[in-house]
């Protein structure tokens, strides 16, 4: 994979991902890094559309999935159900083993899923349970590119300041990883931090914050604001992005 030096274009460069030639299609978006002494803080939390509460080594195909129902919003998409992470990470890994950010991403280029209506939660770990005609049925949630950001915390901070909302894969200091869905760019102690929705349910975690302008906007669709279930991760504590990498939306079906 070719490193992308501070302040030129990432996501348009003839390259393939750090997972394995092949893996995706090249990219057709064009971004420029923001530089630092434009950087305002950004937040996408009203665009989160669930809290998932995951179980098996989910983790991944939560945050893919609240990812693609986000990028959704932002383009005002009128076809933006909720999502099944159950099927999608039944169709890439056998339940309790996990599942790596590659594999996740590849399925839903190439796949897509099914909806939760279509494959609840309890039934995504059956594949008899799942309706016969699922593969036409996920072709309607395909993702048509995924933005390699090159594990770069300036090339996250620049994609939520272009309203992308990200994927990134964090490793535990003790060994592991987990993968979160990055929705704010925020001012912390001086430099900056990232925050979004976990998948660990509400009941976890902090509680999101949201701007006036963000709470009149749930208000006018009905929607609730999440009372929790979101996390923040410094600069500092992004360090690690290159074990399991980065990534936004190019553009979603």
């Amino acid at each position: 994979m070719q490193s992308i030096p501070t302040g030129i274009e990432f996501g348009a460069l003839p390259r393939v991902s750090k997972f394995g030639d092949g893996t995706f299609p090249k990219y057709q978006n064009r971004f420029y890094l923001i530089p630092r002494d434009h950087w305002q803080p950004v937040s996408l939390n009203r665009h989160v559309r669930i809290v998932y509460a995951q179980k098996n080594g989910m983790c991944t195909a939560n945050g893919a999935e609240g990812v693609v129902m986000a990028e959704r919003s932002v383009r005002h998409r009128p076809f933006n159900p909720i999502l099944s992470p159950e099927h999608l990470y039944g169709q890439v890994s056998d339940w309790g083993e996990g599942a790596s950010l590659d594999k996740i991403l590849k399925t839903l280029v190439e796949t897509g899923c099914c909806t939760r209506e279509q494959v609840p939660a309890e039934d995504g770990h059956v594949r008899r349970s799942w309706p016969e005609d699922w593969v036409a049925l996920s072709e309607a949630n395909r993702v048509l590119e995924w933005v390699d950001l090159n594990a770069d915390f300036d090339a996250v901070a620049t994609a939520l300041q272009r309203r992308k909302p990200c994927l990134i894969g964090v490793r535990w200091p003790s060994g592991g990883g987990h993968a979160v869905m990055a929705t704010q760019l925020i001012g912390h102690k001086g430099t900056w931090a990232l925050r979004g929705p976990n998948s660990w349910g509400e009941a976890w975690g902090e509680k999101p914050e949201y701007t006036d302008a963000e709470f009149a906007w749930l208000k006018i669709r009905n929607r609730r604001p999440f009372t929790g279930g979101w996390w923040t991760l410094t600069e500092r504590q992004c360090r690690d992005f290159s074990t399991f990498g980065c990534w936004a939306i190019g553009t979603s079906v």
